[in-house]
């Protein structure tokens, strides 16, 4: 696959200039069946690659994808996905921790690469993430009936609590905005402690909108989260 297909007047330069300069990318299939690109990079490797879908060449989905590489150029690390381990509340209570943290890290990087998409290099905001998962209200019933539950349901309100909270706040969902921050008023409602955790840190993240390097944000999370784990667990 080459990347030249996916590029126009808008990225073009943008991907030889701060991309392609700095780092090795292969351009692949992901071989998923659907619409989802993917990237795969790490601290300290100059290698990456991007995980076509099965729109390629899809100028939009390609852009998302080297802006997720910019961030990771500009100080956005993978640290944390071994950092965890040396939390056991939250690695052992977490359900898929690795690709829940992964989750959580592609969610703040949403935030800042959105404007790189549509402010400088001027892409339709609809399709910056046109393959969003939204979250329902049977969701938050569930999430409800978990948090008083036993060990391994309280690990799944644990859980989705969390990925609930940053599918609200990070939708980039332009017809649904208002019913996200119903979900943010509700999960407020639910754990009040918890989404405290969760909003402050996310407010320090969304300060300085230039600053990539999210390793202040993780040091400072994943400690939090596992002594609210220390009271959860009892």
């Amino acid at each position: 696959m080459d990347p030249d297909e996916c590029l126009d007047r808008n990225n073009h330069d943008f991907y030889y200039k701060e991309i392609a300069n700095e780092l090795n990318v292969k351009l692949v299939s992901g071989n998923t069946g659907n619409t989802v690109w993917t990237v795969r990079y790490g601290d300290g490797d100059k290698n990456a690659i991007i995980y076509a879908g099965v729109d390629y060449p899809n100028i939009e989905s390609f852009t998302h994808a080297i802006l997720h590489l910019y961030l990771f150029i500009n100080g956005f690390k993978t640290f944390y996905l071994n950092y965890i381990k040396y939390f056991s509340n939250v690695f052992k209570t977490l359900i898929k921790p690795n690709e829940t943290m992964d989750g959580i890290a592609n969610s703040i990087a949403h935030f800042k690469m959105f404007p790189l998409f549509t402010e400088k290099l001027k892409m339709d905001k609809a399709k910056f993430l046109p393959n969003r998962n939204n979250i329902s209200d049977d969701d938050l019933k569930n999430l409800i009936r978990d948090q008083n539950g036993n060990q391994n349901q309280k690990q799944y309100y644990f859980t989705n609590f969390i990925r609930h909270y940053f599918d609200s706040r990070y939708p980039f969902s332009f017809v649904d905005s208002e019913r996200y921050e119903n979900y943010l008023t509700q999960l407020k409602n639910i754990d009040e402690q918890l989404f405290a955790i969760l909003e402050e840190r996310c407010t320090e993240w969304e300060q300085d909108l230039c600053n990539y390097d999210n390793e202040d944000f993780f040091i400072t999370l994943i400690p939090e989260l596992d002594k609210y784990l220390n009271n959860l667990l009892e």
